[in-house]
């Protein structure tokens, strides 16, 4: 794995235990000739060090999150003028918000989606998460083996955040798929006839929630969406259809994908280590060990990427970073940070700043999720050490990465178990 473009695409994925450790190896090796490096096939500016990265996450007057490389990414494509024809005869142009927006606007946006991402609020999702985590693995108890990222780490939260945006099971399917596209996307290489096709999904997906928003204004439910519709934003009025619609459009990525592969990457490190499975079965009643090898999973393999674009001439590190440049901040360099987390690739549930880690972003831009990920995680995996014993892997079978430009997730994770 030699270029950074192979290193966040994973397009290598060997048949073993080790599989993804060459990514880890190349941010290690750029963190050993310096904090920022740039990568002169796609432009980015790669930063590693944790230091580093927390404070340019904090910074969002030098470094803004408004860079359009998601749903508005349109306005520099060639294909412009045929995208914005297709939003606006078929459903609406993207906005962009939340996390592709800066102070003072980005408060319009985060308070009534903050307001439904509350904690306390959180709660009575909890039986849901419970009962769902157990109807997964009622699926495949009796075999004594499944692959748990298809047919448990990656449905379960698939089918918690569909429910809170009024989407049923029948309709989970295209649900996914509309996650996978939008990080497809992503890719700085995406040609532009992909992007095309990848627009249509995402008017397929404009169309569907529009009809949900609109049936949740007159009739409010006790779901996500719904608080979202009826909270005031941060200016006192409503949010606007087209406005919620940009919004979902992020939630439907950002509450899937994330979950899905920390949930993986958390049974990988268990199937490796089974006396840490065991003491953490020997507490599964309690809180303390098993939340504590939820934020230690989530520093180890964080699944998301970060970026930002620059406002200004400036310097990192003391090397010169023009004004208009994307930095890539990827939160597996900067958790793997020895001078931040020492023995950064051993699980301790001891480590006294776990919940430190950059996985969930730093600053205004901090995910609004992250009360409801970790909920999930602690949830799915208590309950999978309460009826899975002896999780090992399957030796006739073997893991596989997700290809995805930036995605750290594994599609495949085949594991044998005694049913409990």
């Amino acid at each position: 794995m030699s270029t950074y473009l192979d290193a966040v695409s994973n397009l290598i994925t060997p048949p073993d235990i080790h599989v993804g450790r060459g990514r880890l190896q190349f941010f290690s090796s750029l963190r050993e000739k310096g904090s920022i490096h740039h990568d002169a096939e796609s432009g980015l500016y790669v930063v590693t060090k944790y230091d580093m990265q927390r404070h340019i996450l904090r910074d969002h007057k030098t470094f803004t999150s408004e860079i359009g490389i998601l749903f508005t990414r349109y306005k520099n494509s060639q294909n412009r003028r045929e995208i914005e024809s297709i939003y606006e005869s078929q459903g609406c142009l993207p906005l962009d918000n939340l996390i592709f927006i800066d102070p003072p606007a980005h408060s319009k946006y985060r308070k009534p989606v903050q307001e439904a991402f509350l904690p306390k609020r959180l709660q009575h999702m909890r039986a849901y998460i419970t009962e769902y985590s157990n109807y997964l693995i009622d699926q495949f108890i009796a075999s004594g083996k499944c692959n748990y990222a298809e047919e448990f780490a990656i449905p379960l939260p698939v089918a918690v955040v569909a429910r809170e945006l009024g989407v049923p099971p029948s309709d989970y399917k295209i649900y996914r798929k509309w996650s996978d596209d939008i990080i497809e996307q992503v890719h700085p290489l995406l040609t532009p006839e992909r992007e095309l096709e990848l627009v249509h999904s995402f008017v397929a997906m404009q169309q569907y929630f529009r009809v949900k928003i609109e049936d949740m204004i007159a009739n409010p439910r006790d779901c996500l969406l719904s608080a979202m519709i009826h909270a005031p934003s941060g200016d006192g009025e409503r949010l606007t259809v087209q406005e919620i619609i940009s919004i979902v459009m992020i939630l439907v990525l950002a509450g899937n994908e994330t979950t899905g592969n920390s949930l993986g990457w958390a049974m990988w490190t268990l199937a490796q280590d089974p006396d840490l499975a065991d003491r953490l079965r020997s507490g599964i009643d309690k809180n303390d060990e098993i939340d504590k090898f939820v934020e230690e999973a989530l520093r180890l393999n964080p699944p998301a990427m970060l970026f930002r674009g620059v406002t200004e001439d400036t310097e990192i590190d003391g090397t010169p970073v023009p004004k208009g440049s994307i930095i890539h901040l990827p939160p597996l360099a900067g958790n793997h940070d020895a001078e931040a987390f020492p023995e950064p690739e051993k699980i301790s549930l001891t480590r006294p700043n776990s919940h430190q880690h950059v996985t969930f972003g730093q600053g205004v831009h901090i995910c609004l999720g992250m009360h409801l990920a970790r909920m999930e995680m602690s949830i799915a995996i208590r309950e999978t050490l309460r009826r899975m014993k002896n999780i090992r892997f399957d030796p006739d079978d073997h893991l596989q990465l997700n290809p995805g430009f930036g995605v750290w997730g594994l599609l495949k994770i085949p594991v044998l178990f005694d049913a409990n």
